[in-house]
């Protein structure tokens, strides 16, 4: 799978572009306008398309309702500058697979993208064991039946108690596979149902979450959030629920390339959906989640918070990250708090907000 069409009519963005993917293994054809690309894929379907929205004689949008007349098994990949999220959300409403954003600060995001795609729609498909497709199946159901809650965690403003928010957290009925939430979202991931188990956990939460809860927090795993489509079913369910949502970007395993982040975030944004990075200070990974992600909400992680009492380092952390924020324009609130002096030194350093079982059990 790799004969992809590049529909661009700007020279200075399709050489580079097309003698890169070219470097990459990938067989090349270009077009510069709406009618050369559609005759292109008349006479013979390439494999993937890439396609700037703005053509001189035409547009994307457009191009991908012919194109969807011919074939749905060529992958679109729209292409279109930051702000264009209404058109984004229509393209993939039609069908188009992905989008990337103009101009390319990296043209690894693009190879990353791609690759994502051709994963997703792989030759033959992938072949899960007899187990794999078992444990598939229990998650399945456990999902259909709505055998699983949400658990709600408070997070209380430090100065007075009261509730900032709630982070709704996943809790496994009798028929799942698994009871532990945390190895049952990795069995979900490697059996290749974590979106779907993901996509429920935010439906159940915003339905059941507490009534007069000012925002709620909703782990998403990172596979979830880059898949266009899970991307407008996030969308549509937070529309119909009126709670303010923030989603705390998770993540199973490493992610290969972090800026194929930037653009489900920027959509995000403009629906007025806010995100949150966790494990703040546990490791390089989460520094780059927040140079992709450009939160609103830095967590510290709890490596960080449990003993800051005791340990100068850890104190040290937690107002590195402090400054950070503050230059960034996100919040922090800090994890895991669990005893009256872990909370008196982060309230100590600047900490406004923070959750735990000191403050209070999950409900």
């Amino acid at each position: 799978m790799n004969s992809l069409l590049i529909v661009e009519d700007d020279i200075a963005t399709l050489e580079p572009l097309g003698h890169f993917l070219e470097a990459k293994g990938y067989t090349i054809q270009t077009a510069n306008t709406f009618e050369g690309a559609l005759k292109m894929c008349q006479n013979g379907h390439p494999h993937m398309i890439l396609a700037d929205l703005y053509l001189p004689d035409g547009n994307a949008i457009d191009l991908l309702k012919k194109i969807r007349q011919i074939s749905h098994e060529i992958i679109f990949i729209l292409m279109t500058e930051m702000g264009e999220t209404n058109q984004i959300l229509e393209a993939l409403r039609l069908g188009a697979d992905d989008y990337l954003f103009k101009p390319f600060s990296n043209l690894e995001t693009v190879v990353s993208v791609i690759a994502k795609q051709v994963k997703k729609h792989p030759v033959g498909g992938k072949t899960l064991t007899d187990t794999e497709v078992e444990q598939a199946e229990h998650i399945q159901e456990m999902i259909s039946k709505g055998d699983f809650t949400m658990a709600f965690q408070p997070i209380f403003r430090l100065d007075d108690r009261s509730i900032f928010g709630y982070e709704a957290l996943l809790r496994p009925g009798p028929s799942s596979p698994l009871p532990n939430p945390g190895t049952l979202m990795d069995l979900a991931k490697q059996v290749g149902v974590v979106r779907e188990l993901d996509l429920a956990c935010i439906e159940k939460a915003l339905t059941i979450a507490p009534p007069n809860a000012p925002r709620l927090f909703l782990n998403i795993e990172v596979e979830t959030l880059v898949d266009p489509d899970s991307l407008l079913r996030v969308i549509a369910v937070a529309e119909r629920h009126k709670h303010p949502l923030v989603l705390e970007v998770t993540e199973r395993g490493t992610v290969a390339n972090l800026n194929v982040l930037v653009g489900p975030c920027e959509v995000l944004r403009k629906k007025r959906i806010a995100l949150a990075v966790d494990d703040v200070g546990s490791g390089y990974a989460s520094m780059e989640k927040v140079l992709s992600i450009r939160p609103h909400f830095l967590k510290i992680a709890m490596s960080i918070t449990r003993s800051v009492d005791t340990d100068t380092i850890r104190r040290v952390m937690a107002e590195s990250i402090l400054y950070m924020s503050d230059r960034i324009g996100a919040a922090v609130i800090a994890e895991g708090i669990e005893t009256e002096k872990e909370f008196k030194i982060l309230q100590s350093v600047g900490v406004k907000l923070g959750q735990g079982y000191f403050l209070s059990p999950k409900v």
